[in-house]
């Protein structure tokens, strides 16, 4: 419980909603606590767009939940309850076409893709060689951290956001 604490003071000050601690702990916490030890990024980082950009999508500026600004890297969290309406759905397209047009390389994860270990785990490797990672071979042993810490973090939010936890795994 001791990582998950410390690893969620780290994100939590910019952080939009506690699916966005979660995968940040997950996948920013060092590969020997069980993450997998992703370079940190930018959370919640608001990026300008091109005058083309504007031009195709109506946006001037769109805010990035994880964003490596220097690779141009971009990871987006789509829950079911945030992403769900169709203003919020044409919200999210126009804001993916206006970062692709102005050149970003861009990953989204979805709920289901998170509860999936093996596919967020391979998704996250694959946005940390976009931005440059090299991330290590996962070996057998890493798996038991790696469910120990995700069940640290769901231990944390139950105890500290009961309320709030049912809508966090949308």
């Amino acid at each position: 419980m001791k990582a998950a604490r410390s690893a969620a003071k780290q994100v939590l000050a910019k952080s939009g909603s506690l699916m966005e601690t979660e995968v940040s702990i997950i996948a920013f916490s060092l590969f020997s606590q069980g993450g997998l030890g992703l370079r940190t990024p930018l959370l919640n980082e608001p990026v300008a767009l091109s005058d083309r950009a504007r031009t195709a999508t109506g946006l001037s500026r769109v805010v990035c939940d994880w964003l490596w600004p220097a690779e141009r890297v971009v990871l987006e969290y789509d829950g079911h309850d945030a992403h769900s309406s169709p203003q919020q759905q044409a919200h999210d397209a126009r804001k993916r076409d206006a970062l692709r047009i102005d050149g970003f390389d861009l990953a989204v994860l979805t709920s289901s893709q998170f509860h999936h270990v093996n596919q967020c785990t391979e998704l996250l490797r694959g946005v940390a060689r976009s931005a440059g990672q090299r991330s290590p071979a996962l070996k057998p042993e890493h798996l038991p951290r790696h469910m120990a810490l995700r069940e640290q973090v769901r231990k944390h939010h139950r105890a500290h956001f009961p309320s709030r936890f049912r809508r966090a795994r949308s």
